[in-house]
């Protein structure tokens, strides 16, 4: 008896797959291409829309210091102006100027003026706190470094137009024979 010889390979039978089966394989595989897609463009358009964010933030912050700065460089330069008007210099009240001088009374408006003038450089200081302390968690050293440097530059001035005054005053009520200028060599 003779067999013939089969190919171990080659099926004996073939299979067709039908159309329909094809077509369904094929739109899975489809869709989970479009999904993988999608999914890559979101994560992508999420790290884009938190740098966005990130970065509108930091401008907004930044804004916002460098207003409360300019407020803060007026309120300054207010307190610097040696210009007082008559407006800003109260009189104390009749109780407290019985037993004042002329020369103790012009001092009373006088401080009262400055005290005035330093309340709106306090205001603006204590406006601009929130932001100067966001900014610090932000960025870090550098921003504090910078701010730290301009409050002792303020109390510097508070310091010495006090002491401006105070000396202006006594020269004054000592009614000194010597100038201020004279008094400073």
């Amino acid at each position: 008896m003779f067999q013939p010889l089969m190919h171990p390979v080659m099926p004996t039978e073939s299979k067709v797959v039908p159309f329909p089966e094809v077509v369904s394989i094929l739109k899975d595989i489809v869709l989970a291409g479009a999904a993988v897609t999608g999914a890559i463009v979101a994560v992508k358009g999420l790290g884009t829309w938190r740098r966005q964010l990130t970065g509108q933030s930091e401008y907004e912050l930044t804004r916002r210091l460098l207003v409360g700065v300019f407020k803060y460089r007026d309120a300054i330069d207010r307190v610097r102006d040696p210009a007082i008007l008559a407006y800003e210099m109260p009189e104390p009240s009749s109780e407290q100027s019985q037993n004042m001088t002329r020369e103790q009374i012009r001092f009373y408006g006088l401080q009262k003026a400055y005290e005035r003038r330093w309340e709106k450089v306090q205001g603006v200081r204590t406006a601009m706190y929130l932001d100067y302390l966001e900014a610090e968690a932000i960025w870090g050293e550098e921003v504090t470094s910078l701010f730290k440097a301009l409050f002792e530059l303020e109390k510097e001035l508070l310091t010495i137009s006090s002491t401006y005054r105070w000396s202006r005053y006594l020269w004054t009520v000592q009614q000194s024979e010597f100038t201020p200028m004279e008094l400073a060599r």
